[in-house]
Formats: C-alpha cells, sequence, structure tokens
C-alpha cells in the first residue's frame, strides 16, 4: 500500500472571478472586475487620483471578520482555529484607548488582525476593548481591483494608500516590480513571475495606454 506521504498532492482547481469574489464577500459589492488598460510606463495607484475612481471600491467595515478577510489574516488560515466572534465585541470594560501607551495598542491590534482570535480571547475587557476600538477606527476601506494585473518589463507599478489591491490574475514579466507605499493587502487567484519575453511587442513590453 502506498504511503500517503509519497503520493502527490491533489492538483489545486482554480477559482473563477466570481467564486474569488463570493469568498472574500466582495460579491456584495461588484459583481464584474474592471479591466484594466495597458500600462504606459509606471504605473501609481491611490484612492486619490480622480481619473482613477472606476478601480476601486469603498467597503463598510461591519465586523471584526470583514477586517480579518480583507487586511488581515482570517481565523481559518490558522491551525487549529475556532470561530471568531461575530461582530463587535460585547464587553466594553476595557481600558480606554487613550490611556493605553500606542506601543501596546499597535501590537494588540496587529495580533488581532493578523493572529488567531476566538471568543475566550474577546472576553477579555482589554482585547474587547482593542476590537472595538478598531472597528470606530476603520468604518470603510477603499479596494483596488481589476481583473488582471500586468506588470512589463522595466516598469514598476507602485500602490499607495490602499489597504486592499484584489486582482485576478497579477502577471510580473522580467524586471518589473510592483512597490507598496502604504501596508496593503494584495488578493489575487494566481501570481507568476515570468521572464521578459524576447518577441518585440510581446506582453512584457511597455505599450501605450491610459494609466500613468
Amino acid at each position: 500500500m502506498a504511503n500517503p506521504a509519497d503520493m502527490p498532492a491533489p492538483e489545486r482547481i482554480a477559482e473563477t472571478p466570481q467564486e474569488l469574489l463570493k469568498r472574500y464577500r466582495l460579491d456584495r459589492f461588484v459583481t464584474t472586475l474592471p479591466k484594466l488598460p495597458p500600462a504606459h510606463g509606471d504605473v501609481d495607484f491611490d484612492p486619490a487620483r480622480d481619473d482613477l475612481k472606476g478601480f476601486y471600491i469603498q467597503v463598510p467595515v461591519k465586523a471584526l471578520d470583514d477586517l480579518k478577510l480583507w487586511i488581515g489574516t482570517p481565523n481559518e488560515e490558522h491551525a487549529g482555529h475556532a470561530a471568531v466572534a461575530k461582530g463587535r465585541a460585547t464587553q466594553q470594560a476595557g481600558p480606554a484607548p487613550e490611556l493605553m501607551d500606542e506601543a501596546v495598542i499597535s501590537a494588540a491590534e496587529h495580533h488581532v488582525l493578523f493572529g488567531r482570535v476566538d471568543d475566550a480571547l474577546l472576553s477579555d475587557s482589554f482585547w474587547s476593548g482593542i476590537v472595538s476600538g478598531l472597528l470606530d477606527r476603520i468604518s470603510q476601506i477603499s479596494i483596488l481591483i481589476g481583473q488582471d494585473l500586468v506588470v512589463p518589463d522595466k516598469t514598476m507599478v507602485r500602490i499607495a494608500n490602499t489597504p486592499t489591491a484584489y486582482f485576478h490574475r497579477v502577471t510580473v514579466y522580467g524586471s518589473g516590480t510592483i512597490r507598496f507605499l502604504s501596508n496593503c493587502k494584495l488578493i489575487c487567484e494566481t501570481f507568476e513571475m515570468l521572464p521578459a519575453p524576447s518577441t518585440p511587442g510581446g506582453p512584457g513590453t511597455t505599450t501605450v495606454g491610459q494609466i500613468r
């Protein structure tokens, strides 16, 4: 009998754009991802740019689950996870944020967003206060959306003031790079880094487009 450890892992089934949107609970806000035009030189994404409003959605935050899913790490990605409490924490008796050291608050918020959070943790007044403070401060987030992001060879895509960037596919050619100018979670079905094509005019070359 074959050793299960020696057997190849089952082939991963790719998700459609609609399935990925549903998994990240974004299908309530967008049904079709906009197509990004070809880049002409370096590209700068920022929600403050009026010409890029069509590539951003403003998503309301209703629960800690939303924040962990969109900008942090969901509980189900942690081994031995427990279900995260839905909605706002009920206890509000923790120390007032203005009475806490900023470094303590920052470290606690990082743990809530990226660590495992369960009912036992949220029953503590300190942690319930941290969660309530987060939900009060972050009532909505800007999400950059697009069907496919293609970064040509010798091109840089800069993403600023964007908590979440969501694409179905991301392809980076040659020496192309993506630079995040602020904390940003990149969500995509596939991420590929490919050599620059040798054919002139290929997908890795810079072509004239509408985004700069």
